[in-house]
This record gives C-alpha cells, structure tokens and sequence, in this order.
C-alpha cells in the first residue's frame, strides 16, 4: 500500500463474503480447510466468528470461496450464487470425480487424502440437499450416488481427470 501510494482509506479488494470493497488485511484472515489469506471485512468477520465459532488455535473458522459449501451458511452461499442448474450440477460432478481420485489414492494407501474424501463427500451431499429442498436447480437423468447405472463405478476414463473447481460468485 506505502509502495503504490494508497492511503488507508483506498480499498484493496472486494470481502470474500459481502463482495463489498474492503480496505483491511487481517493476519488472521485464512481459509480453515487451505489456509489462503482472505479479505474479509469486520462486519462479516463478526457474523463468522457468531456462526461458526473459533478453532483450536482460537482464530475465527472462515472458508475460501471454494470451501463456502463447507461453513454453517452453505444454504446462503448457495441461494447467492448466480449459477444455472445446469452449472450447479457441474460442479457436484466434478466434485465427484475429485473424490473418485480420492478414493484411488487412498486405496493405493495414502491416508493423507480420507480428510480431503471426506470434504468433497460433505460437498456434494449438500449440493445434493440444495437440489432437493430447491427442485428448480435439479437437473434431471443425474445419479445421486456419484457411481454409474445401479452401482457401477465411476468409468476408467475419470481417473486421470482432476478439474478444478472454483466456488467464485461471478
């Protein structure tokens, strides 16, 4: 900021989650499941630290963009994105097969990756309940389960596959 000549009152950057402009960087600021730093102005930083609450190291629990689905105000993330049910339904998708490469590499015995199955498992169920409780944004002909026709597995062509999956209100 001293370098580029801004004063204190230029603002840096938009909130992660009011998308108001924001003048402020907290030390503090990090996603708790990836640890970015993040924007986050004082007001929504309050509605966190009520909502979800703080960690073990006493910091207060805020989500990335790309973790939202994982905070207490999932259903609020999701009824403020901009998506199409179709694109909705693409993320759950890719979500899956994030998880299906998950789950190869945990059964080619990497335990580090049951933490990161277990978040994108928690992802797609709340899509999936999104889905439900708004049937405007369920898309037809797609499996719940993640799996192909009555319990198939995932097709082989999905397992180098690794999209990324951006949580970003356009």
């Amino acid at each position: 900021r001293k370098e580029a000549g801004l004063g204190s009152d230029v603002a840096i950057g938009k909130c992660t989650y009011c998308f108001n402009p924001h003048t402020n960087i907290f030390d503090d600021a990090r996603c708790h499941i990836c640890t970015d730093f993040l924007l986050i102005c004082d007001e929504c930083l309050e509605k966190q630290k009520e909502s979800e609450g703080l960690d073990e190291e006493g910091l207060v629990i805020i989500y990335c963009p790309e973790h939202r689905l994982l905070g207490d105000d999932w259903r609020e993330f999701l009824k403020n994105l901009t998506w199409t049910p179709k694109q909705l339904e693409d993320a759950k998708q890719a979500l899956r097969k994030l998880r299906f490469v998950s789950d190869e590499k945990c059964r080619n015995g990497s335990k580090s990756q049951n933490r990161r199955k277990q978040n994108l498992q928690k992802q797609i169920d709340r899509i999936e309940l999104w889905q439900k409780e708004n049937p405007e944004f369920a898309v037809f002909g797609s499996s719940p389960s993640g799996e192909g026709k009555e319990g198939e597995p995932e097709p082989e062509s999905t397992k180098a596959f690794v999209p990324f999956v951006p949580f970003l209100n356009p």
